[in-house]
């Protein structure tokens, strides 16, 4: 059973989600084989771990309007209890969807997706009509509250309904040029970054992105240190930081042993020519002979002398 926890809530508002509410409090009828056809405007993402998620898995679809339900409905709902049915129960029929790369908030781009996607309910799921009943009253309430995160930005527009995003799509404009540079130089940036993985080092990547992009296009640099509220200082050392970074080697440097392509290659100096004139062969000296050499020659010597003078 759902239970609901009734609070004050502003009339105009009620007004204007009048129709989920009343489905759920007046126990009306469930279909056979309830459905939700939605169809996503504006890129539409989600925010886990400190990473977006461009996919709309029925657990963070339903999660983002339920909490919207209980912020501003006045019938709270266990967000636990119904998320966990909502992972065990709720399967995708169809879908149309692509991805795409939008600028949102003061930094860095958001990856998201547009497109169309139909819910549906497996046989179990209706053993538990108040919640069936809540997951139609939230696919009507979706157009709202809108879809995911950084809805105030114009992100996660969404209508009831199938309109699917055309098969061309149209050229893209400086806004997505934009966030797709801006996604670019982050990936290298974070490469770049010696301890990678925290928050710290995905913003500084982020804000570097963004500047070096932003000025790219022609933007002022002091135009953009006022929207990211930094100081023109802190501005213009970033954006050295990012065209020094981008300047640096990727490839390993060649080897000292081996000349660079632009370095002239010194050709071997010819060799010698032997002179047709013939050197005098020079005298050779006697070795030194052994001293028991020299006394046997001595000996000998004295023996033909004595010889003669016999």
């Amino acid at each position: 059973m759902v239970t609901f926890q009734h609070k004050s809530s502003s009339p105009s508002l009620l007004a204007c989600v009048s129709s989920p509410i009343s489905f759920v409090s007046q126990s009306a009828p469930v279909p056979d084989s309830p459905s939700i056809i939605l169809s996503f405007n504006s890129p539409t993402s989600f925010r886990r771990k400190g990473h977006h998620v461009p996919l709309p898995w029925p657990t963070n679809v339903f999660h983002s309007y339920l909490r919207r339900w209980n912020d501003f409905s006045g019938q709270e709902v266990d967000q636990e209890e119904f998320l966990d049915w909502i992972d065990e129960s709720v399967i995708i029929l169809r879908h149309h969807l692509q991805s795409t790369k939008v600028v949102a908030g003061k930094r860095g781009s958001v990856t998201g997706f547009i497109g169309a996607i139909e819910f549906g309910l497996s046989r179990k799921a209706q053993e538990q009509p108040d919640f069936t009943r809540l997951f139609i009253a939230l696919g009507r309430f979706a157009p709202y509250c809108g879809t995911g995160h950084k809805t105030t930005f114009g992100l996660g527009q969404t209508v009831l309904g199938w309109f699917a995003a055309p098969e061309t799509p149209p050229p893209p404009s400086i806004q997505d040029l934009l966030a797709q540079r801006i996604g670019e130089l982050t990936e290298i940036f974070t490469a770049q970054r010696k301890r990678t993985g925290g928050d710290r080092a995905t913003k500084i990547a982020e804000t570097w992105a963004t500047i070096l992009a932003r000025r790219e296009l022609g933007d002022s640099l002091q135009v953009i240190a006022t929207d990211l509220e930094l100081s023109y200082e802190t501005a213009k050392r970033y954006i050295k930081l990012a065209r020094r970074s981008l300047k640096e080697p990727e490839g390993p440097t060649p080897s000292p042993a081996q000349p660079s392509p632009s370095e002239p290659v010194e050709a071997p100096a010819p060799a010698q020519q032997k002179s047709s004139r013939t050197t005098p062969e020079a005298k050779v000296e006697p070795e030194p002979q052994p001293e028991k050499a020299r006394l046997k020659s001595t000996q000998k010597s004295a023996n033909q002398r004595t010889t003669r003078r016999k």
